[in-house]
């Protein structure tokens, strides 16, 4: 194979890589907005319902957050000697959107129980 046909491959592979991601991320990003937007909008007869699910995935992030930087901390706590904590003061709003959402969610799922109900749409 000669030096040419090799960097020939090499540029072929790279544009098929970048193609590949390319088309792999959008179709999770248009995954992700089925599941979350798209679904839950066609299937819900009130707009508190899809509310509901968004606050449920803000309140879950602090969770997600801390087991996210449990390993970062523990190599930062391994490597300079320190507790594997936050640092950053950059972490609190994480926790308070996090709590706030958990009221909200119940604020929101309060207001959904109560609200009137609408006669079921015809088939």
């Amino acid at each position: 194979m000669t030096r040419m046909q090799r960097r020939t491959m090499r540029m072929q592979t790279l544009w098929i890589s970048i193609v590949g991601v390319l088309a792999v991320t959008i179709y999770a990003a248009l995954a992700a907005v089925q599941i979350l937007v798209l679904n839950p909008l066609a299937a819900a007869a009130h707009p508190l319902i899809p509310a509901m699910g968004f606050l449920v995935l803000l309140m879950l992030g602090a969770g997600g957050y801390f087991i996210a930087s449990f390993g970062a901390g523990m190599g930062l706590a391994d490597a300079f000697g320190i507790g594997g904590g936050d640092y950053s003061p950059w972490a609190r709003p994480l926790y308070a959107v996090s709590a706030l959402s958990a009221v909200a969610l119940v604020v929101v799922g309060v207001m959904a129980a109560v609200r009137p109900r609408s006669a079921p749409a015809a088939a």
